[in-house]
């Protein structure tokens, strides 16, 4: 009787414990699920104009610099090609550190057209050894954006002062 006793006072906290993390867990997923819908729903509501995407073609989006001295700037690009129906915008072009140089494209690239960014890196605003860097590009694209890299392997001795 007294083994019987222990394990019905030791059995009580266990099925509440039980029971209250299956009511905890219910209310998040159903919580959860809730806003989803609500998301979605309101995404429903703002259609997108599709008229005003096209399709891009990275012909080169990861670049291998190789071996480069301190002190010494590489210029290099990225091409691409426009393989939409609309004209292709360049919106924004972003790099990761101030050692990497983009030009602007200002203009459309008409449909069937290719273009450029043209980079350079300055491996003074650089560290020695391998480098990895990142440029973002936001176009009129889906999806919007494309993380654009190149590498480098910088030998030498970085000068101070």
């Amino acid at each position: 009787m007294y083994r019987f006793k222990n394990i019905r006072r030791n059995l009580k906290p266990m099925i509440f414990k039980h029971v209250y993390s299956f009511l905890l867990i219910g209310t998040l997923v159903t919580g959860c699920h809730s806003n989803s819908t609500s998301l979605n729903s309101a995404s429903n509501t703002q259609p997108i104009d599709k008229k005003v995407f096209t399709a891009i073609q990275w012909k080169d989006s990861v670049i291998h610099l190789g071996n480069i001295t301190m002190g010494d700037t590489v210029s290099f690009h990225f091409r691409f090609q426009n393989i939409g129906k609309e004209p292709l915008l360049i919106k924004e072009v972003i790099t990761s550190c101030s050692c990497t140089h983009v030009d602007e494209v200002s203009q459309a690239i008409p449909p069937g057209g290719e273009g450029k960014i043209h980079a350079v890196f300055d491996t003074r605003k650089s560290i020695v050894g391998f480098v990895k860097k990142g440029i973002l590009v936001t176009t009129n694209t889906q999806p919007a954006q494309k993380q654009l890299l190149y590498t480098a392997e910088v030998t030498g001795h970085k000068k101070i002062g």
